[in-house]
């Protein structure tokens, strides 16, 4: 469903009579998620009884409820450089690179990894398994069933999850190699550390040096198991050591590239790894 090349379509049953268009959706795409069918009403690819519907709007019983299909996609956006890295039965990794955005945004049209995924896998129905900060480079994870979507939440909540980062950082690392700061994600342009002990040790940040790149930059190995928003742009520049190109939370150019690249996934069955863009040249930089 969702990406047929046939309209779907479905009488609406009484007992869904006034439920939402984007739950009620769920009808002929049982297995779609939330944002997936708001998605699908902001494209104007929902109907009932010949009338475009947008989310907000309500079921009727027994009317007509249609999916359009979905227009042809074009050629794959080379601009956007998202590319498969690996793809394990139904879980992939693409990478991204820096200064892409991972979601589709309503309110810009330049491509995501989210608007990529049709293209790169065709006939099928992608989701996002883990999002990456717009500046940030590195690999993404991708579920190609519903059944890989769960089974990654749980492994996740088990700890089965291995993320390893690079990061180049402004000065050498003498911090600890276990960071367990709190980090709290209200809604802010900036994450806020919290110096006490965060309870769920999945969300702590093991950080490792690795050599120096130059005088005042050192490259380290970053590991994490469950991120949150600039979790680690955040737990670095709180150590004293703020990423290199980093504006928002150290003191670099807006214009500078940000130097933190997801290199490397793990978890039962799979593994993949993409270099950074910037591994050959950062030290000339």
């Amino acid at each position: 469903m969702g990406n047929s090349e046939q309209i779907e379509r479905i009488a609406v049953p009484e007992e869904w009579h006034g439920v939402r268009i984007d739950q009620g959706l769920r009808l002929l795409a049982p297995e779609s998620g939330l944002r997936q069918r708001q998605q699908w009403c902001a494209s104007g690819r929902v109907r009932q009884n010949g009338r475009t519907e947008r989310k907000g709007g309500r079921l009727e019983a027994g009317a007509t409820l249609e999916l359009l299909p979905e227009p042809l996609p074009s050629k794959p956006q080379p601009a956007s450089g998202v590319r498969v890295v690996s793809v394990v039965n139904a879980l992939a990794a693409v990478f991204k690179p820096g200064n892409v955005h991972c979601e589709a945004q309503s309110h810009n049209p330049e491509p995501s990894v989210e608007s990529v995924l049709p293209n790169l896998f065709p006939r099928q129905r992608p989701r996002l398994l883990n999002r990456l900060d717009y500046p940030t480079s590195g690999l993404v994870l991708v579920a190609l069933s519903q059944g890989a979507f769960d089974q990654y939440q749980i492994w996740q909540d088990e700890g089965r999850v291995r993320k390893t980062y690079w990061a180049e950082i402004h000065g050498e690392w003498t911090g600890p190699e276990l960071l367990k700061w709190r980090i709290e994600t209200a809604k802010r342009k900036r994450v806020a550390v919290v110096f006490e002990p965060d309870p769920d040790p999945l969300r702590w940040t093991h950080v490792r040096a690795l050599y120096r790149i130059a005088p005042g930059r050192t490259r380290v190995e970053v590991v994490i198991a469950k991120g949150r928003r600039h979790h680690i742009r955040a737990h670095l520049a709180a150590a004293g050591t703020p990423i290199q190109g980093d504006s928002l939370y150290g003191e670099d150019s807006p214009s500078a590239p940000l130097y933190l690249h997801h290199l490397r996934v793990h978890m039962p069955g799979f593994t993949a790894e993409t270099p950074p863009p910037w591994s050959e040249n950062s030290a000339a930089r």
